[in-house]
């Protein structure tokens, strides 16, 4: 059966984690075309190459434990393609304004998650996000 999997740097670098906890993640596209061989170029003129350090990674989390776990960490991308668009940016104010724990693009974007722990408040910033940028594609999705 398929298991969660934490990946550093450039995907290269992989470990298994515990079982993820329960949790929800709004998911918002502003519909933009970010070119990933130009968000790599930008990251390379950036950050020096090589491979980030592995963490010490828990043997079982609850919501709580995860939220702190994601505190520490970034997706360096998200900088990068940010200065490609101002919509990365726009996106993740609309998460962090709606009450999200945490929120960062994933992988080199332009899609955007927000991390919410109950699926009523996910279910409500999903819709508030949807009313304030029509033209965006957002769901509300579980992780479980």
């Amino acid at each position: 059966a398929p298991s969660p999997m934490l990946l550093l740097g450039i995907g290269y670098l992989f470990d298994t984690v515990p079982p993820l906890p329960s949790f929800w993640l709004v998911l918002v596209n502003p519909r933009v075309h970010i070119p990933t061989g130009d968000v790599f170029r930008i990251h390379d003129s950036l950050y020096e190459a090589g491979p980030p350090p592995m963490e010490g990674i828990p043997s079982h989390w609850d919501f709580e434990d995860f939220h702190v776990f994601l505190l520490g960490k970034s997706n360096d991308l998200t900088k990068c393609a940010a200065e490609l668009t101002d919509l990365i940016h726009l996106a993740l104010e609309s998460l962090r304004a709606i009450g999200c724990k945490d929120a960062d693009m994933s992988g080199s974007g332009s899609t955007c998650w927000g991390l919410f722990e109950t699926e009523h408040s996910a279910k409500r910033a999903a819709e508030k996000v949807a009313r304030d940028h029509p033209e965006w594609w957002v769901r509300a999705t579980p992780v479980s």
